[in-house]
């Protein structure tokens, strides 16, 4: 076994730190990580030894986070490491990974080492601090008075932080690489660090009028609308006879209001809340025999918490809208379009 000297450590007529500042903005995540699935992962063989497998990585060059870059190790093949005793009262986390000593920083070598970092026994343990230039690869429960090593939580991230083929699945970081934002196994199972927030566009109600409701000449009024058809979301109100927009946007609305008698009949959508507007639909002329109809379609830009409703403007004979309880006669429909 052989852990290679890291690429770009010997010295170079081109300045080292140049090269890896340059590898470092190769690196899309531009952390500490592995190329592969299988390249340094950690198992154990038995007992209290930890196995560092072959493979590639970076390691993040932490002496200086302007500077220093990335430095890239090979390890040629694997590596076995005993791990120190357990405690006899208290469980620990130990960690497993590779060390790059850097002399144009600090001491007179230049080699990656494969370490384990000693965690200190306690009730609730936690894992101990790393050194510089580390790149960590597995973290490793040692139980208390145990005889071989417990669970071995992989801690790699990968170069690319694709969806790779293997074990490790995928894994999203938070900006410091102390959290996993989101982790989905190979095996599928997704795991999100804090609180899903959704936008829907199930924002959409269909009422009508489900029973006759008398127009006074000369006088508007708001219809009742006290049916529905659809509303998954709740907004439409069959009491109040208004919908109430549950988000800001765009919505669509569309509506027909019909008579029973010959008249003139106009009917509106009136928005109140953000802004009062009335936006006025079309109208069939005033005939004998007619039941005169008035129906519109417009978007509306609208905030949270603005109202619509069904609205009849004009109308110069006494009469009744609702008689005839169909959808698609008296009715109002909303569907939100965009933010």
């Amino acid at each position: 076994m052989t852990l290679l000297v890291p690429a770009v450590l010997d010295a170079l007529s081109t300045d080292a730190d140049a090269i890896r500042r340059a590898i470092q903005t190769l690196s899309p995540g531009q952390v500490s990580a592995v190329l592969g699935t299988g390249d340094l992962k950690v198992t154990t063989s038995g007992g209290m030894v930890s196995v560092l497998a072959a493979g590639k990585g970076l390691a993040l060059g932490t002496q200086n986070a302007t500077t220093q870059g990335v430095i890239g190790l090979a390890n040629d093949a694997a590596v076995s490491q005993t791990h120190a005793a357990a405690d006899g009262t208290n469980p620990r986390n130990d960690l497993v990974g590779v060390k790059i000593e850097d002399a144009f920083y600090s001491g007179s070598t230049k080699q990656a080492t494969p370490v384990i970092i000693t965690g200190t026994p306690a009730a609730s343990p936690v894992d101990p601090a790393v050194p510089a230039n580390y790149l960590p690869c597995a973290r490793v429960r040692v139980g208390a008075g145990a005889s071989t090593l417990g669970t071995i939580t992989d801690l790699r991230s990968f170069v690319f932080q694709t969806i790779l083929p293997g074990g490790n699945g995928f894994k999203v970081r938070d900006s410091t690489n102390a959290f996993d934002n989101l982790a989905l196994s190979d095996a599928g199972v997704l795991t999100i660090r804090s609180t899903i927030v959704s936008v829907t566009s199930n924002y959409r109600a269909y009422a009508y009028a489900g029973s006759s409701q008398s127009l006074a000449a000369g006088t508007p009024a708001l219809i009742n609308l006290n049916a529905e058809d659809y509303d998954p979301n709740s907004n439409f109100d069959t009491t109040t006879h208004l919908y109430t927009c549950p988000a800001a946007g765009t919505y669509l609305v569309c509506w027909a209001l019909e008579s029973d008698i010959n008249t003139t009949l106009l009917a509106s959508i009136r928005q109140a809340g953000s802004r009062s507007q009335t936006y006025f639909g079309c109208t069939t002329l005033n005939a004998a025999g007619n039941r005169p109809i008035s129906a519109g379609a417009t978007f509306i830009k609208a905030a949270a918490g603005d109202t619509f409703g069904l609205w009849e403007e004009v109308t110069t004979v006494t009469g009744n809208v609702g008689d005839v309880n169909t959808l698609g006669k008296n009715f109002m429909a909303v569907q939100w379009s965009s933010p």
